[in-house]
């Protein structure tokens, strides 16, 4: 490991090792353990945040700056703005972010006083997101036992007007809401469809297990404790590396547990309302979902409105075909490739609720975000590459000096990572965050570490074609 790259891992650490002093207390229910900054020391350096009113509030003509940088943000990407990352890389994330946070707040016209704010999901990626509260607790998010009222270790999948679909209320004409752990999975086609696969896998192991556990409680926490693990799996190798520095993966992952391990987890905003929402950059306007059938983005989302309860949910034949979203090796034909992590993103995507929620919450500029981390700053030429230099220069520079860290993470992939991956202070937030969220979870793959997939082909492997295929949701199967 180089010198540089040293003192980066040793500034993080200490870092890391005050997240439970931060963190806020367990909600009621037990979910969560609220929110904090990964980087406390900053909020007594006024030079690392865009200030506030006179009054405390915030400053009006920071706000319309940030709305103008909103606006560049949202413009048409360039020609060449495909990368090479297969898309379903891209709703995966949204997966992964709805699975460990889960933020209410919906005003971004006063400060947040961030140790406050309830995570409606444990900041863990135990997948409590698919399983609610479990089949004790949720019991119709769950298949019920032959000739019982008990709730069964099987998730519900389907409904009368298409099995292909998430399980929805369809208690009237129409088959309402979707009955899953967390309803922002039932924002679009894709995720929709990608939390339909993972109650498809869970319910494979189950069917796989039942001969050998007869006891209901006992044959749920082991299907459960499998499919997590290798979601796990998925993530830490083949998620981060695909959308990170693999070189920065390899390093975390290396490194000894850290004091975050104390159990003090708590889900820092600058991960949640910053750097994971890199993602945004990547939809990409239309896909195709089958042979015959592309869809808008706006379609996925305003023509298969599925948070409304007045619609169908997925139509009978719009399932995704999976081929198209996830491969290995050559591209295959008409398969669709997320769009270049930069600072051009898909309109209609709260762009500017984005940047306005960071600026309520004191989040850090990535300049201070970087030399927190020992991570080299973006100098002033690449700041001013590409879209946004007018606003940029506005100001006498000041989002130039304190940029959004977003912001500053997106234009960071676009200039040094040509938009294919992260670059060194976003890869380095993502994977830190990921990776101890892991180490800190009780039987997690990494606690403790050697776990290795089994599920797979090969021992030691296991990717998202695999969990499609063990799951029926890959025609024809490539395992």
């Amino acid at each position: 490991m180089s010198p540089r790259s040293a003192a980066a891992v040793v500034a993080l650490a200490a870092i890391l090792a005050g997240w439970g002093a931060t963190r806020s207390s367990a909600t009621a229910d037990g979910r969560g353990q609220g929110f904090g900054y990964l980087f406390p020391a900053l909020q007594d350096r006024p030079e690392c945040f865009l200030p506030y009113a006179a009054d405390g509030g915030l400053d009006p003509g920071v706000q319309e700056l940030l709305k103008a940088l909103a606006h560049e943000i949202d413009a048409p990407s360039p020609a060449d703005g495909e990368s090479s990352i297969p898309a379903g890389f891209t709703y995966l994330g949204q997966f992964i972010v709805h699975d460990v946070s889960f933020d209410t707040t919906a005003d971004v016209t006063r400060p947040i006083d961030v140790p406050t704010l309830e995570n409606l999901r444990t900041p863990a990626l135990d997948l409590d997101s698919l399983y609610g509260r479990g089949p004790l607790d949720q019991p119709y998010l769950y298949e019920r036992v032959e000739r019982s009222d008990m709730a069964g270790p099987r998730l519900l999948s389907g409904h009368r007007l298409n099995p292909a679909d998430l399980p929805r209320d369809a208690a009237g004409r129409m088959t309402g809401r979707a009955l899953i752990g967390d309803p922002r999975n039932d924002d679009n086609l894709i995720v929709s469809q990608l939390h339909l696969a993972f109650i498809a896998f869970h319910n494979a192991v189950v069917d796989r297990l039942a001969p050998r556990i007869a006891d209901r409680s006992a044959l749920f926490r082991a299907a459960r404790a499998e499919v997590t693990r290798h979601y796990q799996w998925i993530v830490l190798h083949e998620f981060l590396p695909t959308i990170a520095d693999p070189a920065v993966v390899a390093a975390v992952l290396a490194e000894p547990c850290n004091e975050f391990c104390t159990r003090g987890a708590y889900m820092p905003v600058e991960f949640s309302m910053a750097a994971f929402r890199f993602g945004h950059s990547m939809v990409r306007r239309s896909y195709a979902i089958g042979d015959s059938k592309t869809a808008s983005f706006g379609r996925m989302r305003n023509e298969f409105t599925f948070r409304n309860p007045l619609t169908p949910g997925v139509p009978a034949g719009w399932d995704v075909d999976w081929r198209r979203f996830f491969w290995t090796g050559p591209r295959p034909g008409r398969a669709n490739v997320a769009m270049k992590i930069d600072t051009h993103v898909t309109a209609g995507l709260a762009t500017e609720i984005s940047l306005l929620r960071a600026y309520a919450a004191r989040i850090p500029s990535g300049q201070c975000a970087a030399s927190a981390l020992a991570v080299p700053r973006l100098n002033r030429e690449q700041l001013l590459a590409g879209n946004g230099e007018s606003v940029l220069r506005q100001r006498d520079g000041l989002l130039l000096e304190r940029t959004p860290l977003w912001y500053y993470a997106l234009k960071e992939a676009e200039v040094l990572a040509g938009g294919e991956r992260l670059g060194p202070l976003g890869s380095r937030l993502v994977v830190e965050v990921l990776v101890n969220l892991v180490r800190a979870e009780r039987g997690s793959i990494l606690d403790p570490p050697g776990w290795r997939a089994s599920a797979g082909p090969r021992p030691g492997e296991f990717r998202m074609l695999d969990l499609l295929c063990i799951g029926g949701r890959l025609s024809p199967c490539s395992q």
